[in-house]
């Protein structure tokens, strides 16, 4: 990742490289030192928000009075490249045709074995528990608490295997999902792209080929948070792939 980094950056007027890992939800950077983290954060969030937005495989170029930006949304990997305003967009062109490729062999959506998730505190656990409770809730409402807990069940059985600290989660006859007891702690943050994958499954399963999950307003309450975590990002780009 890093020789990729530094590729693209050694184009003539690129200034920073910036990464979203879809997968993992994180971030590589190559960036002016005036970058501080919080400001990484907000912006990787913008990322994800645009990319939304703009639909999948896109490109977009923003000019500024003083420099440039260029925004890509690759399968496993949302890219913003700033530059000057004599940025060579021939150059990266061809530094790019040579990078993606490989960025998107490193990154592959689809290869989740041995990848480093950065931790999760359990007070971030405990808000994608509240989302997934609100998204039951709403489920419940429609077909029925037995129903909800069955798909419930059913699709965090589908998870155990390629994530399984799923197996210390317990939803109950009322399809209220808790921690086992004893298992609360440190998690990895592997668990935001699982809990988008248990929402999606479960949607599917509960209501077939029809999409009715408006996710951010079954979980208004505690959007900010789930946002900022890539969430409803990592739902919906499950959802094009299930």
């Amino acid at each position: 990742m890093q020789k990729i980094l530094e590729e693209i950056k050694s184009v003539q007027g690129v200034i920073g490289v910036l990464v979203w890992n879809k997968k993992t939800l994180s971030s590589s950077q190559l960036l002016p030192a005036s970058f501080a983290l919080g400001m990484i954060k907000s912006t990787c969030q913008k990322m994800a928000n645009l990319s939304g937005d703009i639909g999948a495989s896109a490109r977009v170029e923003l000019f500024y009075a003083n420099g440039v930006a260029v925004f890509l949304d690759q399968p496993s990997a949302l890219i913003l490249i700033l530059g000057r305003t004599n940025l060579d967009f021939k150059l990266l062109d061809l530094v790019l045709n040579s990078c993606l490729a490989r960025l998107e062999k490193t990154l592959s959506f689809r290869q989740l074995e041995g990848t480093d998730f950065p931790v999760l505190e359990q007070e971030k656990m405990d808000c994608l528990l509240e989302g997934m409770n609100l998204i039951s809730g709403y489920i419940s409402d429609k077909i029925g608490a037995y129903k909800t807990t069955q798909n419930l069940r059913q699709a965090k059985d589908k998870l155990i295997a390629p994530h399984p600290f799923m197996a210390n989660l317990f939803v109950d006859n009322n399809a209220k999902i808790s921690i086992i007891k004893g298992k609360r702690g440190l998690w990895s943050g592997e668990a935001i792209l699982a809990f988008a994958k248990w929402a999606a499954y479960t949607e599917k399963l509960c209501f077939k080929k029809e999409k009715v999950i408006d996710l951010k307003k079954i979980t208004s309450s505690i959007q900010q948070d789930l946002e900022e975590m890539g969430f409803y990002f990592a739902f919906h780009n499950i959802k094009e792939n299930i």
